[in-house]
């Protein structure tokens, strides 16, 4: 029995504080200092881990100019194997093999930089970026951790993003040649990331982390970044009236939003989609508001305005959920 359910035992029942107290001894849930030794032992742990890390690559970075480049190849190369044997011996979900993975995650990306920077192939920093995801993969499934598949995500959000503020080239293979109007308009990031939000939310259990609403919720986030910022490049930040492009963007966006709305009301549970909405529907509109020249102040009372509208009708909607779930 967790502390959510016995709180709300305590609400139904109006236990008084002694008797809240006295459910929370017999129940186990009452955190007490076995409980704090084990949470400050896994927090040393990953600072250590991390310092250990952190402290093999500032070593590499420091003397990296005094190795050749097969030297630095064959580091990189040490590393990377070193990851994954330690992976092997211990296998997720075991810590020495999350983190050791995660470090595996790590060196990809340190042999893709090594590999751009050596030959010179003339590729965008968005498509290491790509390449840097898409090998890498495998590793954030095999941890089935938070801190890998975040990782993960960041790598392939950062790789869109750039994609986002760069021309895209119609001689690269894996992209055709689109309408003008589309062209570096933050349609292809928004796109893989509804897949990649889609697929979070279908995916079984055995193939993601024990806890996957961390991550389907960071793909959601990055879902209404993008396509704010691909509504408000294709509304706003083209000097141009609105094309029928423009128009099935905007469709699109609000058909998303509404279905997710809807599905936030009906399940009940917690109001994190209609928090990233809200927050995507104040950049779309306070971007309207500098194009009309409204000023700094009236952009500046506009977003306090909004913000608090919204943040005291999401707690009024997480109180109602609260008071239904304890009525049930």
């Amino acid at each position: 029995m967790n502390r959510a359910t016995i709180d709300r035992i305590a609400q139904h029942y109006r236990l008084p504080k002694q008797g809240a107290e006295l459910l929370l001894q017999l129940s186990g849930a009452q955190r007490g200092w076995g409980e704090w030794r084990q949470f400050l032992t896994r927090v040393l742990n990953g600072i250590g881990v991390t310092s250990l890390a952190g402290s093999v690559l500032f070593f590499i970075a420091a003397n990296w100019q005094r190795f050749d480049h097969l030297s630095q190849f064959f580091g990189l190369v040490v590393l990377f194997v070193l990851c994954i044997g330690l992976a092997l011996w211990k296998p997720a979900p075991q810590r020495v093999g999350r983190y050791a993975l995660l470090g595996a995650i790590v060196c990809t990306g340190a042999l893709c930089t090594w590999f751009g920077i050596s030959y010179q192939t003339g590729a965008n920093t968005y498509e290491l970026f790509f390449y840097w995801a898409l090998l890498s993969a495998a590793f954030a499934f095999a941890a089935r951790s938070n801190s890998a598949w975040g990782l993960w995500w960041g790598i392939l959000c950062t790789a869109l993003l750039l994609l986002g503020m760069t021309h895209i080239d119609s001689q690269r293979w894996w992209f055709e040649r689109v309408e003008e109007s589309w062209n570096k308009s933050w349609l292809i990031p928004t796109v893989v990331c509804a897949i990649a939000h889609a697929l979070f939310c279908l995916m079984p259990n055995s193939w993601l982390p024990p806890r996957r609403q961390i991550i389907t919720k960071l793909s959601f986030v990055s879902t209404i970044a993008f396509a704010s910022l691909l509504v408000i490049h294709n509304l706003f930040d083209r000097g141009q009236t609105l094309t029928a492009a423009s128009s099935f963007l905007l469709l699109a966006f609000i058909v998303y939003c509404g279905y997710w709305a809807w599905l936030s009301l009906k399940q009940r549970v917690d109001v994190f989609e209609l928090a990233a909405m809200g927050a995507g529907a104040i950049a779309i509109s306070t971007t309207l508001i500098a194009k009309l020249h409204a000023g700094l102040f009236g952009i500046a009372f506009w977003i306090i305005l909004s913000s608090a509208a919204l943040a005291s009708g999401l707690l009024a909607l997480h109180r109602s959920f609260l008071a239904q779930r304890s009525a049930s």
